[in-house]
């Protein structure tokens, strides 16, 4: 097999058998504004153009395809010949389509119904309508907020249309002359004056309650505002949330609140403790509300016994100090024994004998309920002033003592607090947060009258059910500016003891109580 020119192939012997295959070379397309299949394709020296491959049509908007052309504008078609020995780069040549446009005057006359029209190329010349008692504005692409389109404006839509007439009522003339355009009146709203129709003359600028400029009227004739029409509904106060009536308009939907009735507070109710035993475990005494279930003090459970019936710890319950006999453990019989009563000999050990009625140590001695170092609550002892307040409020303060600071809000795995409203109440305020239902046990709203959160003015409040997403604070300075922010929180247990870990505070948000 020989490739080449043919004509430059010489033999020096014969009876060979030649097949000659021409060359192959690339013809890349350029659509020229349009677009095309393919890029490129192979052909043959000395072949047609379409031996490998028919040659691809292009495609373009508004435009009909002409043919490829090379750069010295001969025109390559199918059957061309290619002779070159190099590669071609073939052109797309266009021809702009013509469409027809169609007139429509809308409620006028037109004198011409349609026209044919260059795509690319100016509209030209356009028909004038006539409507009577209108003027004529100009063509429009659509009867309502189409696109302008004049003479000299260029056409870009690719096929037949239509264009639409517009139009500009002409002013009444009245007998006496006046040019009158009519003003259609305004019904009144709750809050919003109404006016009736009148006619302005656009000559002389006066005005008329009649479409003949008989009537004339010096200003226009008002008409009062109806006002709200409201309707009362009473939303009952919650164990969190105040009530309150709401009054809503049933004409324009307006509303607004007012008698408002503070929180009833929590209604606390015992959850009894479960012992446990070596089969299952048990939990401590909580305590909830019996009004909306809301845990207010939850029950932490209790390990189960071992089976050999040696006693643990309950949860929270302090370890003995070192030296100290654990509650419930069997003492010897002699330290049984009330106070000053001799042990028995045989119980002391050799060489240890004390004297008949010697006093055991002190620490040893002490029988239950007698008085203990300042340091510890002995039983029965007279509780603080904090101990003594009603339930629910000791249990506020026992929990604004477990406050978190900002060393304690850093929990990673809990989400940051997000206060969604801030609404201003009369000496308070509601807050209203994004609530996470999933993760915690609770949420702790902070508020101050300063911004750093510092000083006697700072107040914490723990809520304790995770579902509930606002709260309402009252009884504050009428007039006063107070920061918020919130964090969430979750109970977890460390070495047998629950503990509160925080996440971070949520950014803070400033309200003014109304006086």
């Amino acid at each position: 097999t020989v490739t080449g020119d043919p004509s430059r192939i010489t033999f020096s012997e014969t009876n060979y058998l030649i097949h000659v295959v021409s060359p192959v070379f690339m013809a890349s397309f350029d659509a020229n504004g349009g677009s095309c299949s393919t890029g490129s394709q192979q052909v043959y020296w000395n072949e047609a153009y379409s031996y490998y491959s028919p040659l691809p049509t292009p495609v373009r908007d508004g435009y009909r395809f002409e043919g490829w052309y090379t750069s010295d504008g001969a025109r390559i078609t199918n059957t061309s010949i290619f002779k070159l020995k190099t590669n071609i780069v073939l052109y797309a040549h266009w021809s702009p389509e013509k469409y027809y446009v169609h007139f429509e005057p809308v409620g006028g006359e037109s004198p011409t119904e349609y026209k044919q029209v260059t795509y690319g190329e100016k509209y030209g010349e356009l028909p004038v309508p006539e409507r009577e008692g209108y003027t004529f504005k100009n063509w429009y692409t659509q009867i309502e907020y189409g696109l302008t389109v004049t003479a000299d404006t260029t056409v870009k839509t690719a096929d037949d249309h239509i264009l639409y007439a517009g139009w500009t009522k002409n002013p009444d003339t009245t007998d006496n002359g006046h040019l009158l355009t009519k003003i259609n009146g305004q019904q009144p709203s709750c809050v919003e004056e109404g006016y009736e129709t009148y006619w302005t003359c656009s000559t002389c600028g006066k005005m008329f309650r009649d479409a003949n400029g008989i009537n004339e009227i010096t200003k226009i004739t008002k008409i009062d505002a109806t006002g709200h029409n409201y309707k009362s509904s009473i939303v009952s106060p919650t164990c969190v949330e105040d009530g309150y009536t709401l009054y809503t308009c049933t004409v324009c939907g307006d509303s607004y609140t007012a008698d408002p009735v503070s929180a009833s507070g929590h209604t606390p109710e015992i959850l009894p403790a479960v012992d446990a035993d070596d089969t299952k475990t048990g939990l401590t005494e909580g305590r909830r509300c019996a009004v909306c279930g809301e845990i207010l003090e939850a029950q932490q459970e209790i390990p189960k016994k071992p089976e050999s019936g040696e006693q643990q710890p309950e949860v929270g319950e302090q370890q003995p100090e070192v030296g100290e006999q654990p509650e419930g453990e069997q003492k010897p019989e002699g330290e049984q024994k009330p106070e000053g009563e001799q042990k028995p000999e045989t119980e002391q050990p050799e060489g240890e004998q004390k004297p008949e009625g010697e006093q055991q140590p002190e620490r040893e001695q002490k029988p239950e309920g007698e008085q203990k170092p300042e340091t510890e609550q002995p039983e029965g002892e007279q509780k603080s002033e904090r101990e003594q307040k009603p339930e629910g409020q000791q249990q506020e303060e026992q929990e604004e003592l477990q406050e978190p600071d900002d060393s304690q809000t850093q929990e990673t795995d809990l989400k940051p607090g997000c206060i969604l409203k801030l609404t201003a109440k009369s000496n308070g305020f509601q807050v209203k947060w994004r609530k996470q239902a999933k993760g915690i046990s609770g949420y702790v709203l902070q508020y101050s009258t300063n911004k750093k959160f510092t000083g006697n003015s700072t107040k914490r409040i723990f809520v304790n059910k995770k579902k509930t997403s606002s709260k309402t604070i009252s009884k504050l300075k009428p007039g006063k500016k107070y920061f918020v922010r919130i964090c969430s929180y979750k109970t977890v247990k460390n070495s047998g003891k629950s503990e509160k870990i925080y996440s971070e505070w949520s950014k803070e948000k400033a309200v003014t109580t109304k006086k």
